[in-house]
């Protein structure tokens, strides 16, 4: 079936964060050995994945030091999965 995913990253103390969460966390998501089957674990683990990596990202290039809200929506068939992380919320 066809998978939507949508996103918004809210940077705070510069853009660092947001592009990496942009650029990663779906990637993150698909790669991991039980999407789709159990889809709500996968999107929680995956959320987590990309902040060590980012964590690790950041002790590597202090520049890129920064963080970000996370809010995503993903369809899948007639399903919706909606994840936020930080102080953003969708209705």
């Amino acid at each position: 079936e066809a998978i939507s995913f949508y996103g918004v990253f809210d940077g705070h103390g510069g853009k660092g964060a947001a592009l990496f969460v942009r650029d990663s966390l779906p990637r993150i998501i698909v790669e991991d050995a039980d999407f789709p089957l159990k889809l709500e674990k996968v999107v929680s683990k995956s959320f987590l994945e990309t902040d060590a990596a980012f964590a690790k990202s950041c002790s590597l290039d202090s520049a890129l030091s920064s963080g970000t809200t996370a809010l995503t929506a993903m369809i899948f068939g007639r399903s919706l999965l909606v994840a936020n992380a930080g102080d953003c919320r969708a209705v």
